[in-house]
């Protein structure tokens, strides 16, 4: 299957739905297109075999078996976000899948012979035809976290742009969004680390998304503890910063560096843990360095 920008949701919940009010296509008629296609979506339907048939893939339980997909969507498409969730449950459910974000892509250019998109699918289907040829699997575009949020921050680079924001002020409320999608994550992995090491004496203090001395945005998280104040060092820290001098934000910790920062959903805030654990560990590591092993209650005799 090819799709370009296939809109999945009736409901048009996703936030790519309400980033830009103005662009085609607009929330309002496509839901009421969506009505008028499968009315109120109450009650299944069944071919006349029996069969249960679908009108969107969400309401099916699984999508493993259905044909292998090329997906592409514009970064700025009000669409993008069902795409995206797509493509995600399309490689959980094991179907390859390979998904094309051109920039600069709108809605409809699949049938504007002067813009790139039918070049680009048709690379990506005589790639598709080439492995096919030789016997090799389809490539599986998006890749495992955090290795995912690694291509979202050099795409960030590539386009210019954040979150699907060119503009300061709308690189910064992605931020702020992202801030606030990391605080569930980033409280467990600091309990985590105050449950184990630090014997349940520590104490996790927030921020929240503020504006930095330098013109900046910034939201720090810390786990202090008895033993580190008394050392008179730096607590385990988590900071994301979109720095007033960077092109989009990062993630560091108060002895670690720059880790990216590309977070728009729940989903990819979750897909950070085991970096957030990575980030934390060394960040304990170095402190220890500072003083000694005696700064963590558990190594204690």
């Amino acid at each position: 299957q090819v799709l370009a920008y296939p809109p999945i949701d009736p409901t048009c919940a996703g936030p790519s739905y309400h980033r830009s009010p103005s662009a085609f296509p607009q929330t309002g008629p496509l839901r009421q297109a969506w009505r008028a296609w499968r009315g109120d979506g109450s009650g299944a339907v069944h071919h006349a075999g029996g069969t249960r048939l679908y009108t969107t893939h969400r309401e099916a339980r699984t999508l493993a078996g259905v044909a292998p997909a090329v997906l592409v969507v514009g970064p700025d498409d009000p669409v993008h976000d069902d795409v995206e969730a797509y493509a995600h449950r399309l490689r959980e459910d094991g179907v390859p899948v390979r998904l094309l974000r051109p920039p600069g892509a709108v809605h409809g250019d699949v049938l504007r012979p002067d813009r790139p998109l039918l070049p680009l699918l048709a690379r990506a289907l005589r790639m598709t035809a080439r492995r096919t040829a030789k016997g090799l699997p389809m490539t599986v575009y998006v890749p495992p976290a955090p290795l995912e949020a690694l291509v979202r921050h050099f795409v960030d680079l590539r386009d210019g742009t954040h979150a699907g924001h060119a503009s300061r002020q709308g690189k910064r409320n992605a931020f702020r969004q992202a801030a606030e999608l990391l605080d569930v994550p980033v409280r467990q992995v600091l309990a985590e680390f105050d449950r184990h090491l630090l014997l349940g004496t520590g104490a996790i203090e927030a921020s929240g998304p503020r504006a930095d001395a330098a013109g900046g945005s910034l939201a720090t998280w810390s786990l202090s503890w008895p033993t580190q104040r008394a050392a008179g060092i730096a607590p385990i820290t988590l900071i994301a910063h979109y720095g007033a001098g960077f092109h989009h934000p990062h993630l560091r910790g108060a002895t670690v560096g720059e880790w990216p920062l590309n977070v728009m959903d729940a989903r990819q805030a979750a897909e950070l843990v085991p970096a957030l654990r990575a980030i934390a560990a060394a960040d304990l590591h170095n402190l220890v360095f500072q003083r000694d092993w005696r700064i963590v209650p558990a190594i204690h005799p």
